[in-house]
């Protein structure tokens, strides 16, 4: 039977038919890579499947991190759990990364990298992280993200991170630092381009996912969940106010929690939301199992 990943995260509620740690892998694996020259750093329970990698050189969360992930960093070897959230804190941990000979870090997007939309402030600062490190003198970076191939596109926009005249050389050779939809499909940082790596042989499994589990889930979580929060779904990713964003995605499913309602402008860090995301990732549980699927909570 499939394995179905289900977590729930700060920012969403997700069924994917693979893991962040499956992208860590692939790439240690193809790049001949020891994992200690690897740096890891993520906020979320979706995050853990690559955080918990054997050997890592460094693995990181930042201050605004999940409680429990931040519970289980502490624990493992070479990790430290920052003082700044954010991006502040992933400059803290690119700092430490640099100290230790780190060669290539491994990065969450929205929650380390970014939060909500427009921290225009931040352009810059992200422009000479992503776009100008010069290995081995300074670890490059690639970001490890759920978010889809349109998400990225526009985070990519909005952060002017095609801009070629800031690139490294090694940049330019090696584009493909946007892991999207938790790294089964790469983007070309400089022209936008997705490449799908996974899925191979998992054309029922889509099917499945896409087809009949997904309309399942979206039924019922509208009708036993939404409306008791009085939300609604939403296509547009600029609508998520008061809404739960449903992106277009080739091998998940997800259901973005809103960023803010009419009465909480931060809402994803609510009691509230914490009770919509168990009910959202409850739903789907049920309708995994009813559709076949092996469910591995992560």
């Amino acid at each position: 039977m499939t394995v179905l990943y289900l977590s729930a995260s700060t920012d969403a509620v997700d069924a994917s038919l693979f893991t962040k740690r499956d992208a860590v892998l692939r790439y240690i694996e193809n790049e001949s890579l020891d994992p200690g020259c690897i740096g890891a750093i993520g906020d979320s329970e979706n995050d853990l499947p690559f955080l918990e990698i054997d050997g890592l050189g460094l693995v990181g969360a930042p201050a605004n991190a999940q409680e429990h992930v931040k519970e289980r960093v502490r624990r493992l070897p070479n990790s430290i759990v920052m003082s700044a959230e954010v991006l502040d804190g992933f400059v803290q941990f690119f700092d430490l990364a640099l100290s230790r000979g780190i060669r290539h870090i491994v990065t969450d997007r929205d929650g380390v990298l970014i939060w909500k939309a427009g921290a225009r402030r931040d352009i810059a600062r992200l422009q000479r992280l992503l776009l100008q490190p010069d290995p081995p003198a300074r670890p490059s970076i690639s970001v490890l993200t759920g978010a889809s191939v349109e998400q990225n596109i526009r985070f990519m926009r909005e952060y002017a991170l095609q801009e070629k005249t800031l690139c490294s050389n090694w940049l330019l050779e090696h584009p493909e630092i946007i892991w999207a939809e938790n790294g089964s499909i790469l983007i070309d940082v400089l022209t936008g381009k997705p490449r799908m790596v996974f899925p191979h042989g998992h054309t029922d499994e889509i099917r499945v996912l896409h087809g009949p589990f997904a309309a399942n889930v979206l039924r019922r979580v509208a009708a036993e969940v939404l409306a008791d929060f009085d939300l609604e779904y939403t296509r547009d990713p600029a609508d998520q106010a008061g809404r739960v964003y449903v992106p277009q995605k080739e091998t998940m499913l997800t259901l973005n929690i809103p960023h803010a309602t009419a009465t909480e402008v931060d809402f994803r860090r609510t009691p509230v939301a914490d009770r919509l995301r168990s009910r959202m990732l409850a739903v789907m549980t049920e309708a995994a199992e009813a559709h076949g699927f092996t469910v591995r909570q992560v």
